[in-house]
């Protein structure tokens, strides 16, 4: 029932990579409205709470995700598990869902103010 902020910003192709390079000001354009933002942790490390993801960079201060408090980050494990794709979606059902408590996901933990 959600929508990807992201979607469409770069054209399909067949081996498209998992990551891509974008300016903050580009991401910002598109993701300040989000109600949810799920950060990558394989970029630059785990984060533990929001002030660890507005040290990288303060313009995720304005993020109606950020000022509300619906920040969530990947954990290590994500992207190393392939056979727990259904539990991983589960989990991301959860959140998008308003989940307000983690301890017992393994592939994503909310980011605290």
């Amino acid at each position: 029932g959600g929508t990807y902020a992201l979607d469409g910003i770069t054209e399909e192709e067949d081996n498209a990579l998992s990551t891509m390079n974008m300016q903050m000001e580009a991401f910002y354009d598109k993701a300040v409205d989000a109600d949810i933002l799920i950060y990558n942790s394989t970029i630059e490390g785990s984060l533990e709470n929001i002030s660890d993801l507005t040290a990288l960079s303060d313009k995720f201060a304005d993020f109606k995700a950020v000022k509300e408090g619906r920040v969530w980050c990947t954990d290590a494990s994500t992207f190393q598990k392939t056979t727990g794709v259904a539990d991983m979606t589960v989990e991301m059902n959860r959140i998008f869902a308003g989940a307000e408590d983690d301890s017992d996901m393994e592939y994503f933990h909310k980011l605290e103010r």
